[in-house]
């Protein structure tokens, strides 16, 4: 994973047990993105054990706001620690407010289907670049539709701003978060968030859902939403 813009590793320096706690961002940085998950638990870590710290930036808005990047620690033998999911993004036009970051492993549904097992979610379910909100990017698999979020394999960089000069950019983050159009972009995470979508006839819109969230052990916190901002990853030995 070297070399990935935004990554940064951190090395132990002091062997024993540590706290870390992580929060998506929300989807953006206003009143209607909805707010990142938190995760977090208590690890013991060894002298030069080495990690990877990504903390999830939120999404830009215009009429629809793109989706908040999620956070997570990552260790370098392939394990994923902790990923707290990023929230979905909202419509402002009609005060739609994004989905919220789950706690689960997949990600919310909107219009179109939150991602599973790991995979970034699908863009609103209305044809054309207009009326949907693409999906967020999850741990291994982009988000879908046009603007949608980069996995965290894939360096997890927010999807694009959207067509019609209306899109927010989605946050980068641990899967990136989606673009919004004029429905809101999904939330990144474990498993990207599903777009929401804008039908101007028939009035129907809907937000960004949030992504989804991992961790492992027993015993660990969990929480939906509840994250606004920016998100954080805060590591304290105990």
């Amino acid at each position: 994973m070297d070399g990935f813009q935004g990554y940064q590793e951190w090395t132990v320096l002091f062997p024993g047990m540590y706290s870390i706690e992580v929060y998506g961002a929300q989807g953006d940085y206003y009143v209607i993105g909805g707010s990142g998950a938190k995760m977090y638990g208590y690890f013991e870590m060894n002298y030069g054990q080495t990690i990877q710290v990504v903390v999830g930036q939120s999404g830009l808005t215009n009429n629809a706001s793109g989706g908040g990047g999620g956070s997570g620690v990552y260790s370098l033998n392939d394990n994923a620690i902790l990923i707290a999911a990023g929230g979905g993004g909202g419509y402002s036009v009609y005060g739609h407010i994004g989905l919220p970051g789950l706690h689960t492993p997949n990600g919310g549904n909107s219009s179109g289907d939150g991602g599973v097992d790991g995979m970034g979610g699908y863009n609103g379910n209305w044809p054309g670049d207009c009326g949907y909100g693409s999906g967020g990017g999850g741990f291994i698999g982009n988000g879908v539709g046009s603007g949608s979020g980069s996995s965290f394999l894939a360096g997890g960089v927010g999807g694009s701003g959207g067509g019609c000069n209306s899109g927010g950019e989605g946050g980068f983050g641990f899967g990136g978060g989606g673009h919004g159009s004029y429905g809101g972009g999904g939330g990144g995470g474990y498993s990207g968030g599903g777009g929401g979508q804008y039908r101007h006839n028939n009035s129907q819109q809907s937000p960004g859902g949030g992504g989804g969230s991992y961790k492992i052990g027993e015993n660990q916190g969990k929480e939906s939403g509840g994250n606004q901002g920016h998100g954080q990853v805060v590591i304290t030995l105990v």
